[in-house]
Formats: structure tokens, C-alpha cells, sequence
């Protein structure tokens, strides 16, 4: 990364067939200042899907390719028990192309987006639900983008659940007088910016597969040239009411795995349960419980961001959760990328 204006960054590294990741510390740059040995290890995707979604991105007003435009694909996946979360991300090239592979037979909605350009999902629309659902394999998955507004100021913050647990997959609105005037995706932390906004006063939303939330109050610019708008999701069951419930207690593998920020644990029962969730390290010893106590019948979801019972990160590696019930012990395994 090249031409960087001194301060502080976050560093974080995509690549098609590998699960994203971070660079743990916030790297500094001073003026004339060469920053080395900024290295990210990406996990590969380890999947038996061989699915694909390609497009390209181009610009609506010439239609010139969009280098290095966002594309992410959304959606659910899963058993009749469980509904997981499925978000995959890319860039295109310098053609404007882009390709997902290794992808499950599912139904997904892609949304592409660039710097200066209004993010859309296909086809052509704002929101999730309007959005026309791609199943691989899928060819000629197009965007037109249309570009953003011309003014100096700028909308940023962080999308996150009650928790403070990041959101992976989240898209912002930025709605000026009744009409949406900006959509972008956050990244997988959940942070997101809006620039080139003329004054105004701007409300702010956020959608994510884990629900929806807006910022409290508009958001004036007409004489300030940037606000923070931090976004509360407020999480909403997935569940579609027509499953039935399982004969014993399933505990479903965790999304996204590998995982960085946070990580999603699934189970479902069959009546009312005492429930204990537990994750524990490679060696057997305890890190956190995340569930302790009873739980009715159906689908519950719980989130771990990755700290232990004492609020400190845990380390990467190799880490086992048990869900124990009273008919039922079952454990699974999880990796986390730091």
C-alpha cells in the first residue's frame, strides 16, 4: 500500500480463496516513513462446495471497469434445524471482473460497492429482501454502479451487536430528506464511511443478517465536515417458523470458521433444557461459558468475540465448544485467526 498519508491505519488482507484476516495493532505512518513486515496469514477456505458466482463491476454513467469495487455475497445456508450466515468477500481486477468459487448450492444476494460510487445489490436494488437471489453456478452477475455526490464531508463508525461483538456482512444507509443518498458495506469489523456528502441532515441505518439498527438521531453536516455514527444491531430471529424441532439436542458448527472478530454458535432442542455452553482450549482447559442454565424448546444462536472469562483475547489457535444438555453432550471444533 503506497501514497499513504501519515497516521494511523488498520491492515486488513482478502483474497478469493482464503478466509480474510487482520493485522492485530493499529500501524503507524510518519511523514516519508517506510512501514515493513506488516504480515497477514490467511487460512484457506477448506469446503467441498465448487460452486461459482462471477460479474463484473462497471461505471453506469460510461460504463468503464470499476478496479478494485467490493463484491460480497450474503445469505443462509444450513440444515432444517439451523440457518447459518453465510458472507463471502472480493475485489475486482483491473477488468472490473470478479469471481467467488467454492461455493454451496444456495440461494444468495450479492452487493457490490466502490469508493465514490453508490453500493447496490443485484439486481439494481437497495435492499436484501428486493434483491434477486443467485444460486451457483451463476455467470454474468453485473453491476452498474452510479456514482456517489461531490460535497467535502464524510459519515463513518462501527456496526456492532449488543455485545460488542462485530458484525461480518452489515450495509449502511445514509437517507437525506426521505431518499437514500448512500449505501456501503462495512467491513468485516464492521466499520463503514460515507464521503462526499453535501451538508445536511442525515439519518443513519445499518442492515446485517443479524438484524437491523439505526443511529439515534440525524446527523448534522451543515456545519461540521464529518460525524460518527456508531450502529446497534438489534438481532432478529432467522428462523422461518415452519421447522420442525429435532428428536435430541444438535449443536451446529460455528460461522464463520475459521474466525477473527467473532463467531456465531448454533444449537437447537427439542423441549426446555438446562443448557451449558462451554468453550474450551486445546489443552482442555476451560476459556469461557457462554450458557449456563434453561433454555426453552427451538433455535438459539450465541455469539463469541473471542475473549475469555476475563474480558482478555484469547490466542489464536484451536479451540473445542460443548454444549451439554440433559439428554445430550456434543462438541466440535473452531479455529481462531488472530
Amino acid at each position: 500500500l503506497s501514497n499513504l498519508l501519515p497516521g494511523y491505519y488498520n491492515v486488513r488482507a482478502y483474497h478469493r480463496d482464503y478466509a480474510p484476516n487482520v493485522y492485530p495493532d493499529s500501524v503507524g505512518v510518519a511523514n516519508d516513513q517506510d512501514v515493513i513486515g506488516i504480515d497477514i496469514v490467511l487460512a484457506p477456505y477448506q469446503t467441498d462446495f465448487d460452486g461459482f458466482i462471477s460479474g463484473t463491476v462497471t461505471d453506469d454513467s460510461t460504463g468503464d471497469p470499476i478496479a478494485n469495487a467490493r463484491v460480497m455475497l450474503m445469505g443462509r445456508d444450513g440444515g432444517p434445524y439451523h440457518r447459518h450466515w453465510f458472507v463471502r468477500r472480493t475485489f475486482t481486477d483491473s477488468t472490473g471482473a470478479y469471481i467467488f468459487q467454492e461455493l454451496p448450492d444456495v440461494e444468495l444476494r450479492v452487493f457490490a460497492d466502490a469508493e465514490g460510487y453508490m453500493g447496490e445489490f443485484y439486481d439494481n436494488v437497495n435492499r436484501y429482501w428486493e434483491a434477486t437471489p443467485v444460486t451457483p453456478d451463476a455467470e454474468n452477475i453485473n453491476f452498474a454502479l452510479t456514482q456517489g455526490g461531490w460535497g467535502i464531508r464524510s459519515i463513518y463508525g462501527q456496526i456492532q451487536l449488543p455485545d460488542g461483538a462485530m458484525v461480518d456482512g452489515a450495509i449502511a444507509y445514509a437517507t437525506l430528506d426521505g431518499q437514500i443518498v448512500g449505501v456501503t458495506s462495512a467491513d468485516e469489523s464492521g466499520f463503514y464511511d460515507f464521503a462526499n456528502l453535501e451538508p445536511g441532515a442525515y439519518e443513519i441505518s445499518a442492515f446485517s443478517l443479524y438484524g437491523e439498527g439505526e443511529f439515534g438521531n440525524p446527523i448534522s453536516l451543515e456545519f461540521e465536515d464529518y460525524g460518527n455514527a456508531d450502529i446497534e444491531i438489534i438481532t432478529t430471529s432467522v428462523d422461518d417458523g415452519n421447522a420442525q424441532l429435532p428428536t435430541s439436542a444438535m449443536l451446529d458448527q460455528n460461522y464463520p470458521n475459521p474466525f477473527n472478530a467473532g463467531t456465531l454458535i448454533s444449537f437447537a432442542l427439542p423441549s426446555g433444557q438446562n443448557v451449558e455452553l462451554t468453550i474450551y482450549n486445546l489443552t482442555g482447559q476451560k476459556v469461557i461459558s457462554l450458557a449456563d442454565g434453561f433454555y426453552q424448546a427451538g433455535k438459539h444462536e450465541l455469539t463469541w468475540n473471542g475473549n475469555d472469562s476475563f474480558g482478555k483475547p484469547a490466542a489464536s489457535g484451536i479451540y473445542y465448544y460443548n454444549l451439554k444438555t440433559d439428554d445430550n453432550s456434543e462438541t466440535r471444533r473452531m479455529t481462531l485467526l488472530k
